[in-house]
């Protein structure tokens, strides 16, 4: 039994003196993965991309992604080019809500064209009946 004099044991564990558990609070928290990190990546690496003034799209996009990854304990990379962009554009956080707020409630909804400049196939072709 003097074997396990120096033993520091709880319940049925035995650790050896020095090798204690380390509490949790003294630990950092590991990063963890968010399960659309990928497609998050993409769309942060979209916004990076844009030049100018963005629209409502983009704009609801890093909002949707800032709440999404607030208080998330990881993909510190994604996190940090997103505010990157907010602040290139000449936003804070809030200023970016209070923006959005006002996209939402003039009732834009994603994918809605504002803009009157149509391109793509029959953007240019008026309807007629024969």
């Amino acid at each position: 039994m003097d074997q396990y004099k120096s033993d520091f044991c709880i319940g049925p564990f035995k650790y050896p003196v020095g090798m204690e558990k380390k509490k949790q609070e003294e630990t950092s928290p590991p990063d963890q993965n968010h399960p659309l990190y990928a497609s998050d990546r993409d769309r942060v690496d979209a916004l990076l991309g844009h030049k100018g003034h963005p629209n409502e799209d983009q704009l609801t996009t890093a909002a949707m992604l800032l709440n999404r990854y607030d208080g998330f304990q990881g993909a510190m990379d994604l996190q940090e080019d997103l505010t990157k962009v907010v602040k290139s554009w000449g936003f804070d956080r809030e200023a970016l809500n209070a923006k959005t707020r006002a996209i939402w409630s003039s009732g834009w909804r994603p994918g809605t064209a504002t803009s009157g400049d149509d391109v793509g196939s029959g953007a240019d072709v008026v309807d007629k009946e024969t």
